[in-house]
């Protein structure tokens, strides 16, 4: 999902999702500060891959 992403919507795209994987897969009680402050700016841009299914 975060691959199809990124091609859909192009090189800027790509390089705000950069090291982002192991965000979304993370479980959020686990996430350092910096994670969480990511996480957090992601979850706000209403990506697909945040409504993507576990």
């Amino acid at each position: 999902m975060r691959r199809d992403e990124i091609k859909e919507k192009g090189k800027e795209h790509k390089e705000l999702m950069a090291n982002t994987r192991y965000i979304w897969l993370k479980n959020p009680d686990n996430l350092t500060g910096n994670q969480q402050l990511r996480l957090s700016e992601l979850e706000q841009l209403n990506l697909k891959i945040n409504r993507a299914p576990a």
